[in-house]
């Protein structure tokens, strides 16, 4: 299993965050903020164990990924928090909303679409 030891916020992710926000959009289906109760290897180790899973390796991976615009508005507005968001709009809020958000991200450099971030990877067995 793969999970985020942190939440790597961008640039890039503040813009849309705080265009949804800023234009009425809520997440109908929001998950539940418990990520503390796996934000470390012994966390997940834990976990895993107590679930039956015989842990056999758990470790941080470092992670880093450069992002273009048209990738990243295509990740969000089909997947995620960011759509079930953006499907709450009206159609007219919605592209006016996608418009600001372009047009924001536009002014952006390369480094501002960088994600950095690490990864608890986990092996375990039944």
């Amino acid at each position: 299993m793969t999970t985020w030891a942190e939440d790597p916020a961008t640039p890039a992710g503040q813009i849309w965050d705080e265009e949804l926000s800023g234009c009425g959009a809520w997440d109908p289906s929001p998950q539940p903020p418990d990520h503390e109760s796996m934000n470390t290897p012994e966390k997940v180790g834990s976990l895993l164990s107590a679930a039956g899973f015989a842990l056999e390796r758990v470790w941080l991976e470092p992670l880093e990924y450069q992002w273009d615009v048209p990738r990243f508005t295509g990740l969000r507005t089909r997947f995620g928090a960011t759509k079930r968001k953006l499907d709450t709009l009206d159609p007219r809020a919605r592209e006016a909303c996608l418009d600001r958000i372009e047009a924001r991200m536009s002014c952006l450099s390369s480094k501002d679409l960088v994600c950095r971030g690490t990864a608890i990877c986990a092996m375990a067995a039944t």
